[in-house]
């Protein structure tokens, strides 16, 4: 399934200026407005050709068949097929300019053209000096194999082993409880998904560079469950009494790292192969509901890294760093120590109807058919929070200490043994 092209077009046509004007400040070129617009009115009059051509053609079926007749139906049957193959040029040609067209962006957006001109909203938990850095922790433990994995899979491939496996199932079960306990449902979605749900979500057209493809197949290897979770409603027209519809979206996720060569190549900081638990929420088109729930999101992230007792700072992006389809993102960025700066570890963004328009995701309202609005967070994603809490939780002696919340965790599920992998473990 495509995206519908009337959806589009008639959102292009309501709210043009402020899309010209999104593409501005979120510094979006090359596309053509103009070409967009032109498109659009000639969309509508080669429809209002096909109905008045139709209408032709039935009036002649009710005539006396003669070969006047006979001709004259040819002839609107062979303009028909003219202006039918002309309408799907047309539609396709319109819809490759709506799909790159970006959201408006919410008022309190910094304007600027990059994250140095994303601002600071708070912080929490201050800035540890270094103890250890965590790549060095990791091989020195046994906690991972890099060298086996590289061997296994190439560059930025790792196997975690031993306590570190283990508190990796704990920072996921501790958000999943977390998700659950505040009414989402969870899901373990589909890794591999067709084009159509990159599309809808708005990873495609313009991301392709960072999605795996399998070869000879339309299948593509999700960066977040974000995908096929908005993809599980494709075409969908729900029920008011739906939504909101939450969802905890479990899975592993893959990303190329275009254009990252020569970054972060050491340690767990920016790797291929990840695994996330994502919240994704599909509720009314109303501005303070989706609001409400961005601040929701917001605090679910917050609380957990809090009980995880790791240094953090909540970011209000720019209109350039907040990509095509955000209305609003804000980023949570932790401390490393020994980076000696935050980095991003969550990422919530509210997108309003944008996907939805793509998606042809649609709920029956008192005011008729409207497009719900989406949101994303990400609840935990790992490894990279792993670095994070090793280089937050190891002693000036070297030793590490694992947050209470997952000694706990590992203790109920797998024994008192599995203590031992995990506490006042030391590279020494």
């Amino acid at each position: 399934m495509m995206p519908n092209v009337n959806y589009l077009r008639r959102w292009f046509r309501e709210n043009e200026q402020e899309i010209r004007k999104a593409a501005e400040d979120k510094f979006v070129g090359n596309i053509d407005f103009d070409l967009c617009a032109k498109l659009d009115s000639q969309l509508t009059a080669m429809l209002t050709s096909v109905s008045a051509l139709n209408t032709r053609r039935k009036a002649l079926q009710g005539r006396q068949v003669d070969q006047a007749t006979r001709d004259e139906a040819r002839a609107v049957s062979a303009e028909l097929k003219v202006v039918k193959q002309q309408i799907e040029d047309t539609s396709e040609a319109l819809l490759e300019l709506c799909l790159q067209m970006p959201n408006i962006a919410w008022s309190g957006a910094p304007v600027g053209a990059d994250d140095t001109s994303n601002v600071e909203l708070r912080s929490w938990g201050g800035q540890p000096e270094l103890t250890v850095d965590h790549h060095n922790f990791v091989k020195e433990t046994g906690w991972v194999d890099f060298d086996g994995a590289r061997r296994v899979a190439g560059s930025r491939a790792y196997a975690v082993k031993n306590g570190l496996a283990l508190l990796e199932q704990a920072l996921h079960m501790l958000a999943l409880e977390k998700a659950i306990a505040e009414g989402f449902t969870p899901v373990i979605t589909p890794t591999l998904c067709l084009a159509e749900s990159f599309v809808a979500s708005g990873w495609f057209p313009g991301g392709r560079e960072e999605v795996y493809k399998l070869e000879n197949s339309d299948l593509h290897l999700a960066g977040t469950s974000e995908v096929p979770l908005l993809g599980l409603h494709l075409d969908e027209v729900l029920d008011a009494g739906q939504l909101p519809i939450l969802y905890a979206g479990m899975s592993p996720c893959y990303r190329s790292e275009a254009g990252s060569a020569g970054r972060d190549t050491k340690g767990l900081l920016r790797v291929h192969e990840f695994r996330k638990v994502e919240l994704f929420v599909i509720c009314k088109d109303d501005d303070e509901m989706s609001a409400m729930w961005h601040e929701r999101l917001l605090q679910i992230s917050e609380s957990l890294l809090q009980a995880l007792e790791i240094p953090y700072r909540v970011i209000e992006a720019c209109t350039g760093d907040m990509g095509l389809g955000k209305f609003r993102m804000n980023d949570i960025e932790v401390w490393v120590p020994s980076q000696n700066r935050y980095r991003e570890s969550n990422s919530c963004s509210t997108l309003h109807t944008w996907q939805c328009l793509r998606a042809s995701i649609r709920y029956r309202s008192e005011k008729g058919t409207r497009f719900p609005h989406t949101l994303n967070n990400t609840a935990i994603a790992t490894p990279r929070l792993l670095a994070a809490l090793i280089e937050n939780h190891t002693d000036a002696h070297g030793n590490f200490h694992a947050p209470g919340v997952l000694s706990e965790r590992v203790g109920n599920a797998y024994g008192e043994h599995a203590l031992s992998l995990i506490e006042g473990l030391s590279k020494t």
